[in-house]
């Protein structure tokens, strides 16, 4: 669906020079669970063989190359709360050192039993979820479940794709997030409108510190926060089709996180 939608026509391109990159925060937890389970009834020397491959979590970007025959740099990262937005950097930094054409960024993670329970029991769960209280933003965490694509591309010399533009990344990690922020739209002050999403509405009165009142401010719903590791690249295709001309700043993570990422992102 990302390569037709970007209008990609793969049999006219030179497919070792499109790449893969892949987020996921927990992988194939699933199967590796069954892997696992197998092992503790069975012995380390007579688990399933059948299973081991899929508990790999390179396995989706592999599967992804193998059909449609891209034999470009195959990544896959799963990078402590940050995933998506490290494969967009990734991604760009392939384009911009030469090594690839067109880069086919994926993020995604099932939500299973496994980790629901996992999430119950780190006492993460929003109220909703276990039925004493109501479904609003500030409730908690809401876990949920997406597979998200899309396709960056490099051309020189000609207009680039929407989906293709990063004419400027930013990733600020640390404990103190507002400071990254302000740091982050130093660059932006006094220009074009920036649409944001953000993880934390306490963030909204930075944003309105640095650009005024020119940023059309979005804080994210459950659903998005409930992506985690990946939710970055959901949240930059929802609004790469609903935003207008300008700049997008995703927001992981917050003053009650322990660490947080800001992703700038200059679109046509």
């Amino acid at each position: 669906m990302a390569i037709k939608d970007a209008g990609l026509e793969l049999g006219g391109l030179d497919r070792s020079r499109i790449g893969v990159v892949c987020a996921t925060g927990l992988g194939c937890i699933e199967l590796t669970e069954a892997f696992l389970q197998s092992a503790a009834d069975n012995t380390w020397s007579q688990t399933d063989p059948i299973i081991f491959p899929e508990t790999l979590g390179n396995a989706p970007a592999s599967h992804v190359a193998r059909c449609r025959e891209l034999s470009g740099p195959n990544v896959t990262l799963s990078s402590r709360g940050q995933a998506g937005e490290c494969a967009l950097l990734h991604a760009a930094s392939l384009l911009r050192h030469g090594l690839a054409d067109q880069v086919i960024v994926i993020a995604g993670d099932t939500l299973t039993r496994t980790s629901y329970e996992w999430y119950e029991v780190a006492g993460l769960l929003s109220s909703a979820c276990l039925g004493t209280g109501p479904v609003e933003e500030e409730c908690g965490f809401i876990p949920s479940e997406a597979v998200t694509a899309m396709v960056l591309e490099y051309e020189s010399g000609r207009a680039m794709r929407p989906y293709a533009r990063l004419r400027l990344v930013r990733l600020a990690a640390g404990r103190e997030p507002f400071a990254g922020i302000r740091k982050v739209l130093a660059e932006l002050a006094g220009s074009q409108a920036v649409r944001c999403n953000l993880f934390d509405r306490s963030a909204a009165a930075v944003i309105r510190e640095a650009l005024g009142d020119a940023a059309a401010i979005v804080t994210e719903g459950n659903v998005g926060r409930g992506l985690g590791d990946t939710g970055a690249l959901f949240r930059l295709a929802a609004s790469l089709h609903t935003s207008p001309a300008g700049s997008l700043l995703l927001l992981t993570g917050g003053p009650s996180k322990r660490g947080f990422a800001t992703l700038l992102v200059e679109v046509p």
